[in-house]
């Protein structure tokens, strides 16, 4: 067992690394936001787009000036982020920061998953490279609200994984509350602590201990979440919220989809994958921890989900992703319990060498939509020199229009290859930048 102080150590190395990994990426994308993100930043689509108007929209809500009702109502702990933003003179630099903030939270909560799990300091080491150049820092530099929300849906998984490993109730309340503040920032983020809640249910009753407690626990938190989103889409006009159910459906036919984004996105961690495969034809394992089998069912229930949602995102993948490397983690620990750590190194040491080949000279040509018959041996079209090699927009024509890149006018143009929808948010973005004090 390690000493209290490695633990420490261990603890604040990990912490550091994750500190660091954000720091690079802040500063990398704020050099990007120019005089704003809408008209400026170069990683801002449709969602990007309605996430900041939203904020926008909300300042001028509380202002009495917001105009007529927005398209589509988010949920409401991003668009909080960007109203922020927007309150302190729509920089950009407060949208980027919590972004990035979010991805240090994150890696920070894997570093501590695993170190729970009891993954060896060079597993955790080589896992955390792993999470930080995989090819979804793609959509890192996309404004998003995915970040923030895969942030809380990992603490809340961390503190359910304590409460599994010690039965201590209030790593279970704490665990609740995070999982509501994810499910609050994008829907699927609560999807990890209500697993954890059902298994507590069969963990209590395995125990022969009654868990009225944290039924009573779960069901305030979904009554709360509800009553809070209907408080929200109540006070904010608009005229329809996301629906994600319609477009579930039971059918195989993202199988084609996912074939091609799981070989890109998943393909680096392959040599692991088969090694454990081969170690578990010869060493069934037939007991599972309660933490093992609340991971897995997590990840299970995302897979499953977002394999039946016929929208053909690769982003969607990246949801999950970090409670795959969490299961992989797993994995390695019961390599090394059964006799095969060294089979679970070596495939560890060529799982880094692909993913360092990902970030640096592969890509799929179409990072949203991978292919791969299109994968090309391409550096200067890889995830990093994109994000290296790209520099601020003017998207309005702000400059040629208005007078300066920085500045909104009437006769901001909108570019001419977007979709109504997109156009009817960059008009309202114009709009509410021209209001007084926003500009």
């Amino acid at each position: 067992m390690l000493a209290p102080r490695t633990i420490f150590t261990a603890r604040r190395l990990g912490l550091a690394a994750a500190a660091v990994a954000a720091l690079i990426q802040f500063l990398l994308l704020a050099r990007l936001i120019g005089p704003g993100l809408v008209s400026s930043y170069p990683g801002i689509e449709y969602d990007g787009f309605d996430w900041v108007l939203e904020g926008l929209y909300l300042r001028a809500l509380v202002q009495g000036v917001a105009g007529p009702p927005l398209l589509c109502l988010r949920s409401p702990v991003f668009v909080l982020v960007t109203a922020l933003d927007a309150c302190l003179g729509s920089s950009g630099l407060v949208v980027v920061g919590v972004l990035c903030l979010a991805q240090g939270v994150s890696l920070a909560m894997l570093v501590s998953i695993w170190r729970r799990l009891g993954l060896s300091g060079a597993g955790q080491a080589a896992l955390f490279v792993l999470a930080a150049v995989s090819p979804y820092v793609f959509f890192q530099s996309i404004i998003l609200a995915d970040p923030v929300a895969i942030a809380a849906m990992l603490v809340s998984t961390r503190l359910l994984l304590e409460w599994f490993l010690t039965d201590d109730e209030r790593w279970f309340r704490a665990g609740a509350a995070a999982g509501l503040l994810a499910g609050l920032t994008q829907l699927y983020g609560i999807l990890p602590f209500l697993t954890g809640a059902c298994l507590s249910w069969v963990h209590d009753r395995l125990a022969g201990r009654s868990g009225w407690s944290r039924v009573f626990c779960t069901t305030v938190v979904i009554g709360l979440g509800g009553l809070l989103l209907a408080l929200w889409h109540g006070a904010i006009p608009h005229e329809h919220v996301p629906v994600q159910f319609p477009l579930l459906r039971l059918s195989l036919d993202m199988a084609g989809f996912y074939a091609n984004v799981w070989a890109w996105y998943f393909g680096s961690l392959g040599p692991v994958f088969l090694v454990l495969a081969t170690a578990a034809l010869r060493w069934r394992c037939r007991v599972f921890s309660p933490a093992s089998r609340f991971l897995a069912a997590a990840t299970g229930l995302l897979v499953g989900l977002l394999f039946f949602y016929q929208c053909e995102e690769a982003r969607f993948s990246w949801y999950y992703f970090p409670l795959v490397l969490c299961l992989v983690a797993c994995g390695l620990v019961w390599l090394k319990r059964v006799g095969w750590g060294w089979a679970g190194r070596a495939a560890l040491a060529v799982s880094l060498v692909l993913v360092v080949a990902q970030a640096l000279v592969l890509t799929p040509g179409d990072f949203w939509q991978p292919q791969v018959r299109e994968l090309q041996w391409d550096p200067q079209e890889s995830w990093a020199a994109q994000l290296v090699s790209a520099r601020p927009v003017d998207r309005l024509d702000l400059a040629g229009q208005c007078g300066a890149a920085g500045v909104y006018c009437e006769k901001a143009r909108l570019p001419a290859d977007i979709e109504p929808d997109e156009q009817r948010l960059l008009r309202d973005s114009i709009r509410l930048r021209l209001l007084p004090g926003n500009q």
